[in-house]
């Protein structure tokens, strides 16, 4: 991820902060419609889960410019999501849609520029997850190829 997408992705998240909630909620629901089968690892009532991705998403957004952070951060969540039986395969799901409940949230200002920094964020950011679930290598030494902002 370049700087500028970075800010992108920031002014996304304070965009749509008062519709964190309802986005959460488009995320499962495209996620669970596309891919039925993923709902068997969620709680029956996704309303607390939906609090904590969206908080979750907050925190991952806010690290971005802090790359050790995001590393750790993503790596670990990726090793949690390993034990709940998320394959790799699973993260394509994800990222669809994540990026479709964020296009409905944003509308008209969902361009391709912002779908493409998005797409950035979320494919690093699945990247470290999928890491930390194998965990191939440290985390301190992944945090090296990712820029500083």
């Amino acid at each position: 991820m370049n700087p500028k997408q970075i800010i992108l992705v920031e002014w996304t998240v304070r965009r749509t902060r008062t519709q964190r909630a309802a986005i959460a909620a488009d995320f499962y629901d495209r996620l669970f419609a596309a891919h039925p089968e993923l709902h068997a690892m969620f709680p029956a009532d996704t309303d607390e889960q939906a609090e904590k991705f969206a908080a979750e998403l907050d925190a991952i957004v806010g690290a971005m410019r802090h790359s050790p952070t995001l590393v750790t951060r993503a790596s670990l969540l990726g090793a949690r999501h390993d034990r709940y039986g998320v394959t790799p395969s699973h993260y394509a799901a994800a990222g669809a849609a994540l990026l479709g409940a964020l296009a409905a949230a944003l509308g008209p200002a969902w361009t391709p520029t912002v779908e493409e920094a998005w797409r950035c964020a979320f494919d690093l950011v699945a990247e470290e997850m999928m890491a930390g679930a194998s965990a191939r290598e440290p985390v301190s030494s992944r945090a090296a190829h990712f820029p500083q902002t």
